[in-house]
């Protein structure tokens, strides 16, 4: 078992767009013609949840937010596993852009029933 990967990812500004309406949003800063269009702090971290091992769900998640991502280049999320047990794993993850780190999180999933 791999205790260490990454995805990269690219948010886009219709996906941005998409969440602000959503979410009812309206910030200028999230806007196509703001100067460089930064996503919503919570688009960046529901994309965490997006883990690959399907079978498992979030159970608790704490965030710090470092600095902006912004619409367009690529984040890469860094998943490193710090407790692998039968029915829950904990990870901390990293989401980094241009070799800056934009956000810390750690997460616990749970096994689905």
């Amino acid at each position: 078992m791999e205790n260490y990967f990454e995805i990269g990812r690219t948010i886009t500004q219709d996906q941005v767009d998409n969440f602000c309406k959503c979410v009812n949003d309206w910030n200028p800063i999230h806007r196509e013609d703001y100067v460089t269009p930064i996503v919503p702090g919570m688009l960046t971290a529901s994309l965490i949840l997006e883990n690959p091992e399907s079978m498992w769900r979030v159970a608790k998640m704490e965030h710090v937010f470092c600095a902006p991502v912004y619409t367009g280049k690529e984040c890469i999320y860094k998943y490193t596993v710090l407790h692998n047990r039968s029915t829950r794993k904990k990870y901390q993850i990293i989401v980094e852009q241009n070799s800056i780190v934009c956000l810390r999180a750690t997460g616990l999933f749970v096994k689905k029933e």
